[in-house]
């Protein structure tokens, strides 16, 4: 055991791949991370059982307080029809085919749209090393499909109130514009939005949980998109 981990997820814009490992296995970590995004492995079995998942998933979350919350001001704040406002359909979902998968990831997942982020206690040398021996020989095949453009929301003085039948529980979504993607203000409004309510220790979970049980749970987070972020408060 090297101790090596590998996972990630996606988004309307952006993939994310995370990959952890002890520092003196960079080398093996990079390999593996390699093998991953340039021979991925697509099997069948696998393929049924993600659908499956992500069906189960929608399904479950559509009678869900926060979903429809969330939904609900998606929908108020991007424009309709954009991305950003689509609806997840587990119906769609069903159709989508494993050859689909294959074509997508090797039309997307191309070197010149891949940024790397690297934490370690490494020199950047050996770091810089591990990943181009990791990744040499990779090239981009065929045309790069055009990328969705992002949508820009607009965060109005309103309240919108929606009811749910059969649900037992209230979900309140607050959202407020934030700091620009990428500035330094944006990476101290994050680091004050996660001491707000970014974890189990933050401010507002001790005061609306422990103190108080009015909530569940509460959390808060930035969401960046090209040029605006937005702070959700859940």
């Amino acid at each position: 055991d090297q101790g090596l981990s590998i996972f990630g997820n996606s988004g309307l814009h952006t993939s994310q791949i995370f990959a952890t490992a002890p520092a003196q296995n960079m080398d093996q970590i990079a390999a593996q991370l390699a093998e991953m995004v340039i021979r991925p492995r697509f099997d069948a079995d696998d393929w049924a059982a993600a659908i499956n998942r992500k069906v189960n998933a929608i399904t479950s979350a559509q009678n869900q307080p926060d979903y429809q919350a969330g939904r609900r001001l998606a929908a108020q704040i991007y424009p309709a029809g954009s991305p950003e406002a689509r609806v997840p359909d587990a119906d769609v979902v069903r159709t989508l085919k494993l050859e689909d998968a294959k074509r997508l990831f090797q039309q997307r997942m191309r070197p010149e749209r891949m940024t790397f982020h690297v934490a370690a206690k490494l020199p950047p040398e050996a770091v810089a090393a591990a990943l181009n021996k990791a990744f040499a020989g990779w090239r981009s095949e065929g045309v790069a499909p055009q990328l969705a453009n992002y949508s820009s929301p607009g965060i109005r003085d309103e309240r919108i109130d929606t009811a749910i039948d059969g649900a037992t529980q209230a979900a309140i979504l607050a959202a407020m514009p934030a700091p620009v993607e990428g500035t330094r203000e944006a990476t101290a409004f994050a680091l004050a939005v996660r001491v707000l309510g970014g974890n189990a220790d933050s401010r507002l979970n001790a005061a609306l949980r422990e103190a108080k049980g009015w909530s569940y749970g509460i959390n808060a987070s930035a969401y960046g998109t090209k040029g605006r972020n937005d702070a959700i408060l859940y």
